[in-house]
């Protein structure tokens, strides 16, 4: 093969055995590309171009229940980042992102979800706020009236607490904030209510879960 110029053509040469063991060849020209895909008149460089306008990948084969795409590999090092797709025969779309060998993410746009390279899905939430929605789990030893500050303060005040409720084997033990003390972006007062053979104000400080949500 002649040395490659971008934006030229190549000469190539095709060697041919037949089924006497003679060899032949032939010389050939290879076009370069399409007018516009990058140097003088197409091709681009091994070390680098640019392309304007559509790059097709065509996979080579039908649309079978879930066909791989062509893989785009980044190559860093040791490192590579490889990012594909896969198709159904009715076009559902997945795309697969992963680095090195590690399980890739998985984005179906079709059925809206994304899921981790542990096998979760991703959670969608819709806030009316600006900024981020936060999401804090964590657990707590509290009694009636005791302050709860959050793990991390939110970014506003506007922030909604859920307590989940428990049965401690003798009450049904009940949760949730003091409205006379309003909750802020830093925590909330607790309310704790026992319903059983002794209902009342819960003065017995246990471990109690805490879901909290709000601007991040």
């Amino acid at each position: 093969m002649s040395d490659f110029t971008p934006g030229l053509p190549t000469k190539k040469t095709l060697v041919f055995v037949d089924n006497n063991g003679n060899r032949f060849s032939t010389d050939i020209e290879v076009n370069p590309g399409a007018p516009g895909a990058g140097g003088t008149g197409g091709g681009i460089s091994p070390n680098g171009g640019t392309i304007s306008g559509n790059l097709v990948l065509d996979a080579g084969n039908d649309a079978t229940p879930w066909s791989v795409t062509p893989q785009n590999i980044l190559r860093v090092g040791d490192h590579e980042a490889h990012i594909s797709g896969q198709m159904t025969g009715e076009g559902d779309l997945q795309v697969l992102l992963g680095v090195d060998n590690y399980a890739p993410w998985v984005f179906r746009p079709g059925k809206h979800l994304i899921f981790t390279p542990t096998g979760n899905t991703v959670v969608e939430a819709n806030d009316s706020a600006t900024a981020p929605v936060l999401i804090q789990r964590f657990s707590v030893t509290a009694k009636n009236g005791d302050y709860v500050a959050f793990p991390k303060a939110f970014s506003s005040d506007t922030v909604r607490v859920i307590v989940p409720s428990y049965f401690d084997g003798t009450s049904f033990v009940l949760g949730g904030t003091d409205r006379q003390k309003p909750t802020d972006r830093n925590g909330f007062t607790l309310s704790k209510w026992s319903a059983g053979p002794n209902p009342g104000w819960n003065n017995y400080a246990d471990t109690m879960d805490i879901i909290a949500i709000g601007a991040g």
